[in-house]
């Protein structure tokens, strides 16, 4: 399976890392230099982001636009999927040993993203089984984007859903709501954060969080009344009756 790294060129001891355990496991790697939000320029940001967007930060710019970068580079040379990973990612045996039967569980004609990290909240009941001690879950709240496989399905979707950019890279409950993709998890995670995940990149300078709010709740009030509707009926009608597992 083809490995998408991201790595911000200023990040030399990061890309040093994750190389290593790439080496190490004999994977198919391939870096892309991450688009630095801090050195877009006023221009850029009108450019590649939506008059109304959540991703204030100029962090969290770059990062969105550095996936969905990844998500046409998929598309462009018609990969089934990718295993995509940012650059303080870090591997386990585990991941590694799973990825076959992970590529196996692919449905082409379904936008597909499995997280191999952790989730927020999932449904009790896999999906699957992989192997004795890690199974298929479908997620419903997940953050963070520094390890997960998508096929190109779901990175078309993306691509077009998500750019200009009006949302995080991060937001999968959002992503599943638009019908982008279907968002299922490996657990327990198989990959974790490296040491360099304590400094980063995008959470330098927080915007207050009533200007969040009120882009989120304009978000909420602009978006499609089958966003709505599928969003409302998931709430009242089936999620109360799911058994869902809830993370700190």
């Amino acid at each position: 399976m083809k490995v998408f790294i991201i790595n911000l060129k200023a990040s030399p001891k990061r890309r040093q890392c994750i190389e290593y355990q790439c080496q190490h496991y004999s994977l198919d790697y391939e870096f892309i230099e991450a688009i630095n939000g801090h050195l877009l320029s006023g221009e850029d940001i009108m450019q590649h982001t939506r008059r109304i967007n959540y991703a204030t930060r100029p962090g969290e710019i770059g990062c969105a636009l550095s996936h969905i970068h990844i998500y046409r580079l998929i598309c462009e040379r018609g990969l089934k999927q990718a295993l995509i990973l940012e650059d303080d990612a870090k591997l386990t045996p585990e991941a590694i040993s799973l990825l076959p039967q992970l590529a196996l569980c692919d449905i082409p004609s379904k936008p597909l993203l499995t997280l191999l990290t952790a989730s927020c909240q999932y449904l009790k009941k896999p999906i699957q089984a992989l192997d004795k001690t890690h199974c298929l879950h479908r997620v419903v709240d997940a953050a963070m984007t520094h390890g997960y496989i998508i096929n190109r399905t779901a990175a078309r979707n993306m691509a077009a859903g998500l750019y200009p950019v009006w949302m995080v890279a991060d937001k999968f409950s959002i992503f599943q709501d638009y019908a982008f993709c279907q968002v299922r998890a490996v657990v327990p995670p198989v990959i974790l954060h490296s040491i360099h995940a304590a400094q980063s990149h995008i959470s330098i300078t927080p915007k207050p969080d009533a200007a969040r709010n009120a882009i989120w709740q304009s978000l909420k009030a602009r978006a499609p009344w089958k966003v709505k509707c599928k969003h409302l009926l998931w709430g009242l009608l089936v999620r109360p009756f799911l058994s869902i597992v809830k993370q700190r």
